[in-house]
């Protein structure tokens, strides 16, 4: 009986060590796109307020990449296009890359050990 009380309650501190582990994961994710958006556009810049302007935060959800356009107010113009511009979706573009999912894969492994480890 006492290593079913064990077994109970390392599962109901599970969700608290997978929630920290999936939110530092997601942070990681969110410096991945970051990273990878600054070094992949297209535009030349002479000041750097573009890479500045490239950043993440945690939200509801998970994580967000979003452009600051109070840093570089051309940011959106450059990545969205406009009739004069041609895109250059580079913020989507890292998102949807090999790095990005390579972390993704890390973070999910890293989750599945705790989960284990901790049963």
């Amino acid at each position: 009986m006492a290593d079913l009380q064990a077994f109970a309650d390392k599962l109901e501190r599970l969700p608290d060590e997978l929630k920290k582990t999936i939110n530092s994961g997601e942070v990681a994710i969110g410096d991945v796109i970051v990273q990878v958006a600054k070094q992949s556009h297209k535009f030349t810049n002479r000041t750097g307020r573009l890479e500045s302007s490239i950043k993440s935060r945690k939200s509801g959800t998970g994580v967000e990449a979003y452009l600051d356009t109070g840093t570089a107010p051309y940011a959106g113009y450059i990545h969205n296009g406009t009739k004069y511009i041609e895109a250059d979706p580079f913020l989507a573009n890292a998102a949807d890359s090999r790095q990005v999912d390579a972390v993704i894969d890390a973070v999910i492994e890293r989750a599945l050990e705790v989960a284990l480890n901790r049963i």
